[in-house]
C-alpha cells in the first residue's frame, strides 16, 4: 500500500506524531511519501526510507496562496499515486479533501488540536469540507463532539501513544527540584507567561529553584523580557530547542504544562513516562483528564491560573505529597495507551480505506 501524506511543516509535534505513523507504516512493508508545503527543512530527523516530496513552489509565494497549494497537493497524489491520503491539521484537511476528491483518491484527515479555538468562520467552512473526507481521526472523544452526527459517523478515536519512551528512569528523590517547561514558546496557545508569574511568586521562598524552557518559537523574545523586568534571569532559563529532552526529563523531577488549548500533548506523555511529577491545566478541550488522574500519577490546574500553579509546586516543593508513588503510577501512562495497540489501530484505518479495498 502506497501512502502520501500532507502537513505544512513536520518540526512540531503534530509533524512528530505523522512521520511516527509513517515509520509504523514502513515497518510494517508499506510505502510512505510525505509532502510538506511550507517549511521543507527538517529539524526533527525523519526516517530516510520516507520519501520526502520537496515543494518546488515554496520559493514563488505559495504560502498564503490556498489555490497553489491544493495544485501541488494535487501533483503529488498524480505523482505518487497513492492508495489513500493522510494529512494533519485543518489547513491541510480541507486542501487534502478538495485535491483527493479531484484525483479520486480516499483520504484521511485528523483533528489533532482543539477545534474550539479556530475562529467562527473557519469552523464553519472546514465543518463544509469535513463532509466530504472518508475518514477522520481524532485523538479523544471530546474532539469529537465538537462535530455534528454526519462527521462524528467518518470518525475513529486514535489517541497518541508515546513516541520514545524513557529507559533509564532515575529515582525521583534523587533528580534536581526544578521545573521543566517543554514546547514551542508561542504564549497564545502554550501560555509560558503563567509559568513566569508562578515562578515569581515562589522565588522569593525557594530562590535556588531553577525553571528550565526547552524549546524555540516566535514569543521567545516576549517572554525573556518579561522575565526580565521581574528580575528572574538567573531563575528562569531559556535552553533553545533540546535536541534529546528525555535527558532533561531524567534529571528534574517536575513537569509544568500551561496550556489554553492542546490536541494530547506527546511531551507531557513522555513526562509521564519519564517517571516527573507533571502539572497540567485543564487545557481545553478537556483531554488532560483522560491522560491523568488529578493527585495520583499527576495533577491538573485551572486554566490561566498562576496561583493555582504556584501553590501546588509549593506543597510538592515543601514534600507534601508522596512523590515517589506518583512518579511510579506516572510511568504506568505507557500501559494505558498502549503503542502497539495504537499502531494497529492506525494500519487498520488506512488498509479499511485504501483504494479498492
Amino acid at each position: 500500500m502506497k501512502i502520501l501524506m500532507i502537513i505544512a511543516d513536520i518540526n512540531y509535534g503534530a509533524g512528530k506524531m505523522m512521520t511516527t505513523v509513517g515509520e509504523m507504516l514502513i515497518n510494517r512493508g508499506h510505502k510512505v511519501y510525505l509532502l510538506t508545503y511550507l517549511n521543507n527543512t527538517r529539524k526533527n530527523e525523519l526516517d530516510s526510507r520516507i520519501v520526502h516530496l520537496q515543494n518546488s513552489a515554496l520559493k514563488k509565494g505559495i504560502k498564503n496562496n490556498y489555490i497553489r497549494k491544493i495544485r501541488e497537493i494535487k501533483k503529488a497524489i498524480k505523482n505518487v499515486n497513492p492508495d489513500v491520503t493522510l494529512s494533519f491539521l485543518t489547513d491541510a484537511n480541507m486542501m487534502n479533501i478538495i485535491a483527493s476528491k479531484i484525483c479520486h483518491t480516499p483520504s484521511i484527515i485528523s483533528e489533532r488540536g482543539d477545534p474550539n479555538t479556530e475562529d467562527s468562520l473557519k469552523n464553519r467552512i472546514k465543518k463544509f469540507f469535513y463532509n466530504f473526507t472518508d475518514c477522520i481521526v481524532f485523538q479523544s472523544n471530546n474532539a469529537a463532539k465538537f462535530y455534528n452526527k454526519r462527521i462524528q459517523k467518518k470518525g475513529v478515536i486514535i489517541p497518541n501513544y508515546i513516541i520514545k519512551t524513557s529507559s533509564n528512569k532515575t529515582n525521583i528523590l534523587n533528580r534536581a527540584s526544578n521545573v521543566i517547561v517543554v514546547g514551542r514558546l508561542d504564549n497564545f496557545q502554550k501560555r509560558q507567561d503563567l509559568a513566569i508569574t508562578a515562578l515569581k511568586n515562589l522565588h522569593e521562598e525557594f530562590p535556588e529553584l531553577k525553571f528550565l524552557f526547552a524549546g524555540d518559537g516566535p514569543d521567545k523574545e516576549k517572554l525573556k523580557s518579561i522575565v526580565s523586568s521581574l528580575s528572574l534571569e538567573e531563575a528562569a532559563i531559556f535552553m533553545g530547542r533540546v535536541k534529546n529532552v528525555s535527558e532533561i526529563m531524567d534529571k528534574n523531577k517536575y513537569f509544568l504544562l500551561t496550556s489554553d488549548f492542546e490536541g494530547m500533548p506527546n511531551s507531557l506523555m513522555e513526562a509521564m513516562d519519564a517517571g516527573m511529577i507533571v502539572v497540567t491545566t485543564d487545557f481545553s478541550p478537556g483531554n488532560a483528564k483522560e491522560m491523568i488522574f488529578h493527585g495520583v500519577d499527576g495533577f491538573i490546574v485551572d486554566r490561566d491560573n498562576p496561583k493555582q500553579i504556584s501553590d501546588l509546586l509549593r506543597k510538592l516543593l515543601n514534600h507534601e505529597f508522596d512523590e515517589i508513588a506518583i512518579s511510579q503510577k506516572a510511568t504506568k501512562i505507557t500501559e494505558k495507551f498502549n503503542k502497539e495497540i495504537i499502531e494497529n489501530q492506525w494500519e487498520n484505518v488506512f488498509l479499511r480505506y485504501q483504494r479498492n479495498s
